[in-house]
C-alpha cells in the first residue's frame, strides 16, 4: 500500500458531526464564509485538472465541509497558495 492511498483509508474512517460527541472528527466551521472559501479553491483544483475525492457523508445542516482529497496537486492550485481553514489536503507529486 502506498502513502496516498493508506491516507485515503484514513479520511474514509473520519467522522462527521456533533463537535461536544468524543468521537467526532470533524467538526462544523465556524462561518459560511469558510465553506465559501473551501469552495473556491476546489473549485479552481478541479479547473485545473484535480481529481479530488470526498468522504463522509453530505450534510444539510450546520457549516459542514467533507473532507476532501487533492492527491494531484500542482502549485498553480490556490489549494497550494492560499490559506484556508477546513479539511482539505492536498499531495503533491
Amino acid at each position: 500500500m502506498d502513502f496516498i492511498e493508506a491516507f485515503e483509508l484514513e479520511m474514509q474512517e473520519l467522522k462527521i458531526g456533533d463537535p461536544m460527541d468524543e468521537e467526532t472528527d470533524i467538526w462544523p466551521l465556524a462561518k459560511k464564509e469558510f465553506i465559501d472559501s473551501l469552495e473556491r479553491v476546489l473549485k479552481d483544483a478541479k479547473k485545473k485538472g484535480a481529481e479530488p475525492h470526498a468522504y463522509g457523508e453530505e450534510r444539510s445542516k450546520g457549516f459542514f465541509f467533507r473532507p476532501t482529497l487533492i492527491p494531484a496537486a500542482s502549485t498553480d492550485m490556490k489549494v497550494c497558495n492560499v490559506e484556508f481553514l477546513g479539511p482539505l489536503p492536498q499531495l503533491s507529486q
